[in-house]
């Protein structure tokens, strides 16, 4: 019985660790960047999606930092409200490009991508320097029409009351 119960937590141990992603995320383009800065990442990640982002940057990964599948899709574990992330490889591309931008549609907590759609051997890990992640900035202003509306809320509230009031006192 004891030898079952092992067994079935191997078992279990084996299924939490198993990759759980079997497709990629949209690439959306890929280009060269002149440098490999945040700004400049961040720039072009604006530019092409046209919107503000708050961008954070995974540096320094090694192949340890990726999980692999037998479908040619590697995943790396992200920020859960990840919108977009960006791929930096090194040279070796069949593409030419070196900068690929993802929209993250698979799992909100990975990026998901094959090396092959990006021009690379399906084995080739190495050749990525860093991701960088994005997700709309949020604008702590509010917009004057939602203003408006809030105050044109408040007057109307504020005049059933006081016709509530009148017709009371009489």
């Amino acid at each position: 019985m004891k030898t079952v119960i092992v067994l079935m937590a191997l078992l279990l141990s084996f299924s939490a660790e198993a990759v759980p992603f079997n497709t990629t995320d949209t690439l959306i383009t890929s280009t060269t960047l002149p440098n490999s800065g945040l700004a400049t990442e961040e720039d072009w990640m604006e530019t092409v999606l046209a919107t503000d982002l708050d961008v954070f940057k995974y540096d320094n990964l090694s192949p340890a930092s990726f999980g692999y599948n037998v479908n040619d899709i590697w995943s790396m574990n992200i920020s859960a409200d990840t919108e977009w992330y960006m791929v930096k490889t090194g040279n070796g591309s069949s593409s030419g490009d070196r900068n690929f931008l993802f929209l993250n549609n698979v799992d909100a907590g990975l990026a998901s991508f094959s090396l092959s759609d990006l021009g690379f051997a399906w084995n080739d890990i190495g050749k990525v320097s860093h991701i960088t992640v994005g997700k709309s900035a949020v604008s702590a202003v509010s917009e004057p029409s939602t203003m408006a509306l809030l105050g044109l809320g408040f007057a109307g509230v504020l005049g059933f009351r006081r016709k509530a009031y009148d017709e009371k006192s009489m």
